[in-house]
């Protein structure tokens, strides 16, 4: 059958719907990539329900087809409020093309609006159904240089927003260790680590028995050249999909080290904690690697704690040990962090050279209105306790908790409440000032 202007327009509309279609969407795309004079700053949003298949199985595909001219009326709605375009993917998923959003708070708002507005009520066969969405949002040129590399940046955030809480993710290539531009960060992180480029902040650490700063972590933080502040459970993803992890860990312990040297020339002699990675526990090179970087310093191993979480140690338990017996030759000692959120097992904890549990923020952000939580920080206090452990809390925020916190037997605790991670300049100030009250 001859190509013919009505089918070339069917070609590019979806038939139950009547919206443009995928074709549509990327040829949309190509006009504003290819014709430098309409080039412009683009936002994709895709949108999809997490109950589509439940309903169309339970009750009948007429219905659920009914429940896809209706999802589609509004993301139609949505986009031309906006003026955008909205367009049907595939089965439940649609998309809304629209300008760039001015800022990421009205990129949140417009988001929210979306999945509020698919997430309402149907009235379907009698019942009234609530499908739950999720949507996920990329930005042109940033995630995708054409169409088919924004939709796969989109897509990606959707999967993202099928687990995140709020069910809206926007894409970070950062977060996205599998992505095409993952190997930019790659290098880009590489390259930081080897130039000196990251920079740590700390937190201070004080003791709930009389207020006095007995230490503080160490947290890492780069701001990228081009793409700015990048959270760190970010770009740790890209690093252990690398291989970098070795190399970033040795970077916090020598930075570390350099900064307990400047406090303690300040007269300000407290340890600093390092977070250590799954990698360095089962690298047997790791303890001499670290014991060289002390020795370099001129301090002690008792300059810097290592934080593990319990995940950590039991990946593989054997390497762990080994790993762990001989730091404990060497005098570092080990705090497990995120206490009570990993396997939860018993039998590393009688392990040297442990020296403290961290309680996870989990169980202390609520703790004043929370009985359950009371009960596990006291049981956690007690156990710890009788193994010769210090106790530490996280994520304490005011006043009140502190003060719970010490009659339940804890023995240091950090948090905003507290003090925030500070570059190290602010720290000093801050502890200084600390001291003198």
């Amino acid at each position: 059958m001859p190509v013919t202007r009505n089918n070339f327009a069917t070609a590019l509309h979806d038939a139950m719907t009547g919206l443009p279609n995928r074709d549509k969407l990327h040829q949309d795309i190509e006009v504003h990539t290819q014709a430098p004079m309409m080039a412009k700053a683009m936002s994709l949003m895709l949108v999809g329900t997490k109950d589509f298949k439940q309903v169309n199985d339970t009750l009948g595909r007429g219905n659920g087809d009914r429940l896809l001219k209706i999802t589609a009326e509004r993301v139609a709605a949505f986009a031309k409020r906006i003026r955008g375009v909205a367009y049907r993917l595939a089965g439940d998923e649609f998309a809304v093309l629209m300008d760039r959003c001015e800022t990421p708070v009205v990129a949140a708002e417009l988001a929210l609006q979306l999945q509020t507005i698919v997430s309402e009520p149907f009235e379907v066969a009698g019942l009234s159904l609530i499908l739950r969405s999720r949507v996920g949002s990329a930005n042109l040129p940033e995630h995708g240089r054409n169409g088919h590399e924004l939709l796969r940046s989109a897509d990606v955030a959707l999967g993202w927003a099928g687990v995140d809480l709020s069910g809206i993710s926007f894409y970070d290539m950062a977060r996205d260790a599998s992505g095409p531009r993952s190997l930019e960060v790659m290098a880009d992180l590489r390259q930081a680590i080897k130039s000196d480029a990251l920079d740590l902040h700390l937190q201070p650490k004080v003791s709930l028995v009389d207020g006095r700063l007995v230490g503080c972590e160490a947290l890492l933080r780069w701001i990228h050249p081009q793409h700015g502040y990048i959270p760190p459970t970010n770009f740790i993803a890209v690093a252990e999909k690398g291989e970098l992890m070795d190399q970033l860990t040795l970077w916090v312990a020598r930075r570390a080290l350099r900064h307990a040297r400047e406090l303690r020339c300040s007269g300000v002699n407290i340890p600093i904690a390092i977070n250590v990675s799954g990698h360095n526990m089962v690298d047997a090179d790791f303890p001499s690697e670290l014991q060289a970087l002390v020795a370099d310093s001129g301090l002690e191993s008792d300059a810097i704690h290592l934080e593990i979480t319990e995940t950590v140690l039991m990946s593989d338990p054997e390497r762990a040990a080994t790993v762990i017996g001989e730091l404990a030759a060497i005098a570092f000692a080990l705090d497990i962090d995120d206490f009570g959120t990993g396997y939860s097992s018993l039998s590393y904890l009688r392990r040297p050279p442990l020296k403290s549990l961290k309680i996870d923020r989990a169980f202390v952000m609520e703790l004043n209105a929370n009985a359950q939580d009371v009960h596990i920080v006291r049981s956690t206090v007690g156990l710890a306790h009788g193994l010769g452990l210090s106790v530490i809390a996280e994520g304490v925020e005011d006043a009140h908790t502190l003060e719970l916190l010490g009659k339940l037997g804890c023995d240091m605790a950090q948090g905003f409440g507290i003090g925030k991670p500070m570059p190290v300049d602010e720290f000093l100030q801050w502890a200084l000032k600390h001291s003198a009250t």
